[in-house]
């Protein structure tokens, strides 16, 4: 697990499963990821620590584990709130080499959505727990044509408490439309238009009026004009 937010996290009593309601592994109190930093969750700590003696900041003992011919991952706060989820497969469009033999599945899109496969890339000699994997970047990259560049559209503040800025540089004049869903994918009610004029745009965005409640957690912001089409994580605290 990796802590994007510039401030720590107490993980205490949050809660990781598979696609079974029945396997859960629950945080112990006292767990804390600080900024920019990552949390490794194994099985076997022992077996882990052996293979693994650089990484420090790990827990366990799971009794599950996640298949390596496809399988859900999901994150829980100690209440219950679903923070996070990826399902994900053995063979395309997902990297078919994390399949039981050593390679992994890294992430190397942190503010992506991470549901979609060509977020993710296979490692190589099991991965690199507790630390940043391979090519991490920052903005998804789901281009449908070049009018707009991975580095050219941005939010920020990400994390954010309501309030976010979209940064977009565009080639034309064109409309765009922004919605916002949850991760499981379940939008809310309302759509937001804008005009994008040629060059740098800055679109201010009050996330309340896509609902009325923000709850802290992980959504995902739709943005739709005719010329591109993305889905960026926004991440509320």
């Amino acid at each position: 697990m990796f802590n994007v937010s510039d401030h720590s996290i107490n993980m205490s009593g949050w809660v990781l499963k598979d696609g079974d309601d029945g396997h859960a592994f629950i945080m112990p109190e006292e767990t804390l990821i600080d900024s920019h930093d990552f949390l490794v969750v194994c099985r076997n700590r022992e077996k882990f620590t052996n293979l693994f003696p650089s990484v420090k900041t790990v827990n366990g003992e799971m009794d599950f584990g996640f298949s390596s011919k496809g399988e859900c991952v999901r994150l829980f706060t100690s209440s219950g709130m679903l923070m996070d989820r990826v399902c994900y497969e053995n063979d395309d469009p997902w990297p078919s080499e994390p399949n039981g033999g050593g390679a992994t599945l890294a992430l190397f899109n942190t503010l992506g959505n991470n549901e979609r496969p060509d977020t993710w890339r296979a490692s190589f000699n099991h991965g690199t727990p507790g630390m940043k994997n391979i090519d991490i970047i920052t903005a998804l990259n789901d281009l449908t044509d070049e009018t707009i560049s991975p580095d050219e559209i941005v939010i920020y503040p990400n994390p954010a408490k309501r309030f976010i800025t979209i940064s977009v540089q565009s080639l034309q004049k064109e409309e765009v439309s922004f919605a916002l869903s949850d991760v499981t994918g379940k939008k809310g009610d309302k759509m937001l238009r804008f005009s994008l004029s040629q060059g740098k745009n800055e679109l201010d965005l009050d996330l309340t009026y896509f609902q009325k409640t923000i709850h802290p957690g992980v959504y995902i912001l739709h943005v739709t004009s005719n010329s591109f089409s993305r889905r960026l994580k926004v991440l509320v605290y």
